[in-house]
């Protein structure tokens, strides 16, 4: 691949897309109050900026930023990654390729934590797939690309589209897929917008079709592209891309045995040794006046200049080399020195045969680290499903334990009542009779759920995890984590409802205090958005008011119903309505959703405990959503009722409560 002249113009293009503001150069010394924080984010600013302008800037400050890290100074995790996103940029610049993946691998697991931004993390994951493409792992860097554009599309994010979108065009173009190559291109093109795209981005992104296009051997199409690139390059004064451009349409002139305009493009070329690419300039002119000597048959003059080329290049620079090297061929070839030729030949078969066995070694370390960085995640898939498990087993016993003392508690009370109360025996025993055969039903209901509700989830997890220890195959044991998972969710689910329902036996309702009907409405689909992420929610509120009722109560009673509204609800876009009236000395309460509805023969049955209408697997629940809303308000001697109902349009729950509750 041809990534290697890519390395300058990418980090143009990228910082041009995620843009942060620039520091200066740390022209003096810190002081002795300076904080070692303060310290780390001056280096990393000075870093960033400075990667490709002074490679020993840049690695002083990887140094002394790295020393810092060591004395595990508190730092900010944002702050830490976005140092650790310089230095893979310099590591790539330094052809430490294998190091910079190893950074990518060792960032992944700080990515996860709530507070990093969402644009550092596309970063990453963009970095990561141009890394995945150096090491021509391109099946893997492709989906990754393909991936982050959907996720770009789908949040509206015009900056991680167009970066993914470049870099695939590469991808496609080396690959010699011309067509989808130039696709890439041209989107980004045709999305020219202010503040969104770059010049640079779009002088790249032209250069690039030329490319493309001068491979397809279209070099009308290409020079175009070209001589756009130029435009915006002499406009907004890009000097460094500027002089790559002047090479890539110069090199076509020449193909097309047009001299004069290729004298042209040199002579430019010449008057460009200024600047803080000076270098990159330089190198430019001199290859390409070595190619239009060779053009032109001055082969003496093209080898003077081939050898000025090759004591400005850098041993590490093997691809230049070869370069040089084949073009020392022809030149000596023409001359008649066909000795000197062969060396150059032989000289440029062991420098292939390195080319080769450096990607072999780099591949097979890219590898290693690869599969250890798989290894890791497997074990700490396999260690959380221990912690989940251990959670719910602790879960389970303490729901067991608390069930054993609230039916001790409940024999207690009732025992110590008739010793109280013995005088008033005839009239508490029916009382206590009801109280208890209520009890009595409330008990068999939770052994039903301690007989098969619980044991069901239980029973998959158990059997899935015996699975998952049978099998050595990834996707296998994913789909079992994955099934062991959703039971223990559906179990965590059973328990905590059982305990909420338990609990209302003992809420206080003699507590009465403002309730803002509005805020609470509030503070209950904030909560839904958190819960129920993918799904947009929208509430109206009509003639909402402040009542003399427990805040708490009237909470829970909301939080059962619009949990319901939202779970059986197939639409993407929650709607609800909400709304309160004073009729005939009652508070009337409207809750309606555009969700499944409830067929009319169950508008009493789905208030009962346990009651479900659904398949599990569909939407799972607990099966006490509404019955803990009906016992709430019957706690304030109220009703619950299902005012309306259309099946796939959707409920219209009605609350009635006296505005003097007994």
């Amino acid at each position: 691949m041809k990534l290697g002249i890519y390395y300058i113009a990418f980090f143009i293009l990228f910082v041009t897309v995620f843009a942060k503001a620039e520091h200066e150069i740390l022209d003096k010394s810190f002081d002795e109050i300076t904080s070692e924080a303060l310290k780390f984010k001056a280096y990393s600013d000075t870093l960033y900026k400075y990667i490709y302008r002074d490679v020993d800037i840049a690695e002083s400050c990887v140094l002394a930023a790295d020393q810092i890290l060591q004395s595990d100074t508190p730092l900010p995790d944002s702050t830490i990654l976005n140092y650790k996103y310089s230095r893979i940029f310099h590591e790539l610049n330094m052809r430490e390729n294998l190091k910079a993946y190893e950074t990518i691998i060792e960032c992944e697991t700080e990515l996860d934590f709530e507070n990093i931004p969402f644009e550092l993390t596309a970063k990453f994951n963009y970095i990561k797939a141009f890394t995945l493409m150096i090491f021509d792992d391109l099946e893997a860097a492709q989906k990754a690309y393909l991936e982050n554009i959907k996720l770009g599309k789908e949040l509206n994010d015009k900056n991680i589209v167009l970066i993914n979108l470049y870099s695939l065009g590469q991808l496609y173009s080396d690959e010699n897929d011309f067509e989808e190559a130039i696709n890439c291109f041209t989107e980004i093109i045709e999305n020219e917008k202010p503040n969104i795209i770059s010049s640079a981005t779009i002088a790249q992104t032209y250069s690039e079709l030329g490319e493309t296009y001068t491979k397809l051997e279209e070099n009308e199409k290409a020079l175009k592209y070209f001589d756009l690139a130029l435009e915006i390059a002499e406009k907004e004064k890009l000097d460094v891309l500027k002089s790559d451009f002047l090479m890539l349409k110069g090199k076509i002139y020449l193909t097309q045995g047009k001299i004069k305009e290729a004298e042209k493009i040199y002579a430019t070329l010449n008057k460009m040794h200024s600047g803080a690419y000076d270098q990159n300039n330089i190198v430019n002119t001199q290859q390409f006046l070595c190619l239009l000597y060779m053009k032109k048959k001055m082969y003496k003059d093209a080898l003077f200049t081939l050898d000025t080329i090759m004591k400005q290049t850098h041993p590490d620079d093997v691809d230049l080399q070869i370069t040089n090297n084949l073009n020392a061929i022809e030149i000596h070839e023409e001359l008649g020195n066909y000795k000197k030729a062969l060396e150059y030949s032989s000289a440029n078969a062991k420098l292939e045969e390195q080319k080769a066995a450096d990607i072999k070694r780099q591949k097979t370390e890219f590898l290693k680290v690869k599969y250890k960085s798989e290894e890791r995640e497997r074990e700490n898939e396999i260690l959380s499903f221990k912690i989940r498990e251990g959670k719910i087993k602790e879960k389970f016993l303490f729901v067991v334990s608390a069930a054993s003392c609230l039916l001790l508690f409940i024999l207690f009370i009732a025992f110590n009542q008739k010793a109280r109360y013995n005088k008033k025996l005839k009239e508490e025993v029916a009382k206590r009779t009801e109280k208890l055969n209520l009890s009595n039903t409330e008990l068999k209901e939770f052994n039903k759920i301690l007989s098969h509700d619980l044991k069901e989830p239980v029973r998959s997890i158990v059997g899935f995890s015996q699975l998952a220890s049978k099998t050595s195959d990834p996707k296998k044991i994913k789909d079992q984590l994955s099934f062991i998972t959703k039971s223990a969710l559906q179990l965590n689910d059973l328990i905590d409802n059982s305990i909420r329902y338990r609990y209302l036996d003992y809420l206080n309702t003699n507590c009465t205090g403002p309730s803002d009907l509005s805020k609470i409405i509030d503070k209950v689909i904030l909560e839904g958005e958190k819960k129920y992420t993918d799904k947009e929610i929208l509430v109206n509120k009509e003639n909402l008011v402040t009542l003399s009722l427990n805040p708490n109560l009237i909470g829970n009673l909301f939080k059962s119903i619009i949990d319901n509204s939202i779970k059986f609800n197939s639409n993407k876009k929650i709607i609800l309505d909400v709304s309160y009236k004073n009729i005939n000395q009652t508070h009337n309460i409207e809750i309606s959703d555009n969700g499944i509805g409830i067929p009319k023969e169950y508008h009493e049955e789905v208030f009962n405990r346990f009651a479900r209408l659904n398949n599990r697997e569909k939407y799972p629940g607990s099966g006490l959503g509404l019955s803990i809303a009906k016992k709430l308000v019957e706690k304030i001697n109220g009703t619950i009722s299902i005012a309306d109902s259309n099946i796939k349009k959707g409920t219209t729950v009605l609350i009635e409560i006296p505005i003097n509750p007994s």
